[in-house]
């Protein structure tokens, strides 16, 4: 088993074209609410999955109007882990109005001024950023720089791909295009093979 000490950090920024959701949004219409539920997805797929060789984040920006920043680290412990999308994006909501979370539970909301330095900033950490795309170079083309760096960010759009203006910020900070292949995917079902792929390389 690999320890924590070894973990590689793979940060999922998921960049939606969308306002962030108002802080009464309705549990029963999460598809209409700043699509609430493709984030609640993409949780459930990342948390508390690959933990033995990777320790992944999630930061989702709403990026119209004013931007605010999604983060999240993990789900509550057991017993009471979520297990469906309704239940992930409750907790959204209560982190959205500061209420109190389960315990172990790690999400937290931010307003971001600017949408670039906001990227720059994820840059400056030391992340090697990879644009998740139809038109991108294939996976496998980018192994070795898997398995080398310590610190990986995979942004991808929601249900359409990123704008012309942030996808030419993120390649201005030597971000690299990347495909999964010439099938579409959802959102989750980007990263639920992403990290398939990545845990079978990190073992070799």
């Amino acid at each position: 088993m690999i320890s924590n000490l070894s973990q590689k950090e793979v940060l999922i920024l998921l960049l939606l074209e969308e306002k962030p959701p108002s802080r009464d949004f309705s549990l029963k219409n999460l598809p209409g609410e700043s699509k609430v539920d493709v984030v609640a997805r993409l949780i459930l797929t990342l948390f508390p999955s690959f933990v033995e060789t990777m320790a992944p984040q999630l930061q989702v920006l709403f990026t119209k109007e004013s931007p605010w920043l999604l983060e999240v680290h993990k789900l509550p412990v057991e017993p009471s882990t979520p297990c469906d999308e309704l239940e992930v994006a409750a907790l959204i909501k209560k982190a959205l109005n500061n209420e109190p979370l389960p315990e172990g539970a790690s999400f937290h909301w931010q307003p971001v001024d600017n949408v670039g330095g906001y990227l720059r900033a994820i840059r400056a950490q030391g992340y090697q950023m990879f644009q998740l795309t139809e038109n991108g170079q294939p996976l496998s083309h980018y192994k070795s720089v898997f398995q080398k760096e310590a610190k990986l960010c995979f942004v991808l759009g929601g249900r359409q791909d990123i704008s012309i203006e942030y996808e030419a910020i993120i390649t201005s900070l030597g971000g690299r295009k990347v495909s999964l292949g010439h099938k579409a995917y959802l959102a989750s079902s980007c990263t639920t093979y992403l990290f398939y792929r990545l845990e079978k390389w990190l073992a070799e």
